[in-house]
């Protein structure tokens, strides 16, 4: 739900030292993701016939300080001991959860933001975790906009089992946004990858991370060609992520309050997008049925802006090919109970979104 601006404000000077370096890199369609393992492996039971799995925006590390381009803060960079203390917190959560699973947005890597801290290894080396899979969905070797400096910001996928065939599908540019600001702009992209629970099991993981604020119909796009593309994974398959969409059927589509402070000469709104995520409804199994969500919306919000306003909108998601288990839900607060168990832990002081768990029982 991140970068709010659909530009990027570029000094003059900057753009004449841009067409001489190199701003990031060239973005093929497909291509190899990168592939980490953590530093202590333990295997997993290859004869497990029940998944837990999460979906997580985990704000890069940043918990709820006021950036920037929140519109509430002017905060710009952290220190690597605020990503750690932030990284720590988030661990947490994910502890309470224990996924075998782990969908993650807004990982960074190798960010002056987040003082260069390799949080995709960070996080693997401090759970239980065995192997991940990674690709951009940011990456400039610099950012004027306040300073920003260097980003490599991206997708996860995170299994207690290995996981192979792992590649970056790319989402392309925000068509509205002029080439200057595309080039220092995120790229949005899809994370694919096979996890191999045993020799004769294999569940296709899709992680998904859409555009945020385009008004130019490039996030209905974005979501038809992650339908497409879940369409023609054959086999058993996850999808989830941040979709930056709503449910078919939100009653509420503006005037949300953790927005204020950053309204500009449109306010954010969902009107005409109520409909974009039906498709994702009709191919696949959600975790958390449509009817449920239309019976207490607020119960399954999970993003805000704002750390004092509670959860105001549902944008994170998980869907399967096969039926879940019941008990999927979205942890909003300490007390949310998680296998029939309170969480302690805190999702409104941890990231701007809250996490998706469900069961997922193996054929």
């Amino acid at each position: 739900m991140k970068q709010h601006s659909a530009s990027i404000v570029i000094p003059l000077a900057v753009l004449v030292t841009a067409a001489c370096v190199e701003i990031g890199p060239e973005y093929p369609e497909r291509e190899a993701a990168q592939m980490l393992e953590a530093a202590t492996v333990d295997p997993a039971d290859v004869n497990t016939t029940l998944l837990r799995v999460m979906s997580y925006n985990i704000k890069f590390g940043g918990a709820r300080i006021d950036f920037f381009f929140d519109g509430w803060g002017e905060r710009v960079h952290m220190t690597a001991a605020e990503v750690q203390d932030n990284l720590d917190g988030v661990l947490a959560l994910i502890d309470e959860v224990d996924p075998d699973i782990l969908l993650l947005q807004e990982v960074d890597r190798d960010s002056r933001r987040t003082a260069f801290v390799d949080q995709a290894q960070y996080l693997l080396d401090n759970s239980k975790l065995n192997y991940g899979a990674y690709s951009h969905a940011w990456k400039a070797n610099f950012v004027p906009d306040h300073g920003l400096g260097k980003v490599d910001m991206g997708v996860m996928i995170a299994s207690r089992y290995p996981l192979e065939d792992a590649e970056r599908i790319d989402q392309g540019v925000i068509d509205e946004q002029d080439p200057f600001t595309q080039a220092f702009y995120l790229r949005r992209c899809m994370l694919k990858a096979g996890v191999r629970i045993s020799p004769g099991r294999l569940v296709h993981a899709l992680n998904v991370h859409t555009a945020a604020y385009s008004t130019d119909g490039t996030k209905q796009r974005q979501i038809d060609q992650v339908h497409a593309e879940a369409k023609a994974i054959k086999g058993a398959l996850i999808v989830g992520g941040d979709f930056n969409a709503l449910p078919p059927g939100a009653s509420k589509l503006e005037g949300f309050e953790d927005e204020k402070a950053v309204l500009t000469a449109e306010p954010v709104h969902y009107r005409g997008e109520s409909t974009w995520m039906q498709g994702m409804y009709d191919l696949l199994n959600p975790a958390i049925p449509l009817a449920d969500y239309k019976a207490d919306e607020k119960r399954y919000y999970s993003a805000s802006v704002n750390k004092d306003v509670f959860w105001t909108r549902r944008l994170d998601y998980l869907f399967s090919r096969d039926q879940w288990s019941a008990g999927a839900t979205i942890l909003q607060r300490p007390g949310d109970k998680w296998l029939s168990k309170p969480i302690v832990n805190d999702p409104m002081k941890l990231s701007d979104h809250a996490p998706v768990v469900a069961l997922l029982p193996l054929q």
